[in-house]
């Protein structure tokens, strides 16, 4: 029953790392600048990217996004045709206000900023065809949303101090094919659940032109309850409870922004600590409890973006990050993979009245084909006789690119 375990590798489509991944997420304003905000940055998508950054908006702010996400991906293995995926974009929402009770043109700003987000922090979805030629996992996605309440308050006139409760809802669905010593049996399950964990960060002011900040957001282990139906007997569905546990990463960054008016450069490398993706645990009550064992790395991406505001009606936005592969040849299949990966974003922000702005920024993300090779080993059976087995489980080539188009309005009074 290994393919249901399987399931929590398929984190790739809208995640951070641990797949042909996204490391920037949340709005146009998060992927126009290659997700290079840990210094703090002036819009409520510096709840993700360093809660202290609140105080950087003396005005309330409130911001509504959604990215269309497209994200084909092809498997060959080294017999049998080109398999990929199936199925259109994905929208994915986020929203997000900050407020410092001040009067209108932030007159009268308290040193506290209180500020919510909520938006799609980890995971995604994959889909391959039924009759594709490997049998196996055809359709599955796993998700992380998060609602964000936050607090900052400025020490000094450099230091401030941010804080947020991370309310994180984990959502799983799977569907999978019969496939010989792996899925020995199609299923369709689905479950959810929810964790809480923080987030802190700091920025620092040392010198007019310069800010810098810390960030670090604690791991949430999510356990996911549902049902669906497992055919231990060909055409023979049977209703099953099912529990699976994800143990969604710690990250820490640090980040850096240049002031330099009317160009604002901003730099970042964070930390991502996927390899707590050791063992993972999904328990069916027709069967024993699933345990698969991981063997995934931790992973660094590094980030530089750029805001330039050409008038005072218009800014234009460019970002570029680069991010560690984090899964080993053995660990790869069809449904997810990695693979060392860049990005490379575009975009600008429009104040259409004094109140209103509206921000557009396209990404795209590309990573090298991985070629998998063959690789055999010899392992124990249960009776401790070596047995010689394929160390690679799915060996072939794999592809994929991601394309990101983000939009959102910000309303400021």
């Amino acid at each position: 029953m290994r393919f249901v375990a399987l399931l929590v590798l398929t984190l790739p489509v809208t995640a951070y790392a641990g797949g042909l991944a996204r490391p920037n997420v949340f709005s146009a304003l998060g992927i126009g600048i290659g997700g290079a905000g840990f210094a703090g940055v002036s819009n409520p998508t510096t709840i993700h990217y360093n809660p202290a950054g609140l105080i950087l908006m003396r005005e309330t702010v409130v911001l509504g996004g959604l990215e269309i996400i497209a994200a084909p991906r092809s498997y060959t293995p080294l017999s049998g045709a080109r398999e990929e995926t199936v199925g259109g974009v994905s929208p994915v929402p986020s929203l997000g206000v900050s407020t410092r009770l001040a009067h209108r043109g932030g007159k009268g700003a308290l040193p506290l900023a209180m500020g919510l987000g909520f938006y799609n922090s980890f995971g995604g979805a994959v889909e391959f065809d039924d009759a594709a030629v490997t049998p196996g996992i055809t359709r599955s996605s796993s998700v992380m949303l998060e609602l964000v309440p936050s607090l900052a308050y400025q020490v000094t006139s450099q230091l401030s101090l941010g804080v947020g409760l991370r309310v994180g809802f984990g959502l799983f669905d799977l569907k999978n094919t019969e496939r010989e010593g792996v899925t020995r049996a199609p299923s369709e399950l689905a479950g959810s659940g929810v964790r809480v964990g923080f987030k802190g960060g700091l920025t620092y002011s040392p010198l007019r032109w310069l800010r810098l900040g810390v960030v670090y957001a604690s791991p949430m282990e999510v356990e996911m309850k549902g049902e669906g139906h497992v055919e231990v007997n060909p055409g023979q569905p049977r209703p099953d409870n099912v529990t699976l546990t994800m143990p969604w990463p710690q990250w820490a960054a640090l980040g850096g922004a240049l002031l330099l008016d009317p160009v604002t450069v901003y730099v970042g490398v964070r930390w991502i600590d996927w390899s707590s993706f050791q063992r993972v645990v999904l328990d069916l009550s027709v069967i024993n409890d699933v345990v698969e064992e991981l063997d995934f790395h931790d992973g660094v991406s590094t980030h530089l973006g750029a805001e330039w505001r050409v008038m005072e009606r218009l800014t234009l936005l460019g970002g570029f990050s680069f991010d560690s592969n984090t899964i080993p040849d053995k660990s790869v299949e069809r449904q997810y993979f990695d693979a060392p990966k860049v990005t490379c974003a575009v975009g600008g922000s429009v104040r259409v009245w004094s109140t209103l702005v509206v921000d557009l920024a396209y990404e795209i993300l590309l990573g090298p084909e991985r070629e998998v090779p063959e690789r055999s080993g010899t392992r124990h059976d249960a009776a401790g006789k070596p047995v010689e087995v394929e160390l690679n489980a799915a060996p072939g080539t794999y592809s994929s690119v991601i394309h990101s188009l983000g939009l959102s309005v910000r309303y400021s009074y």
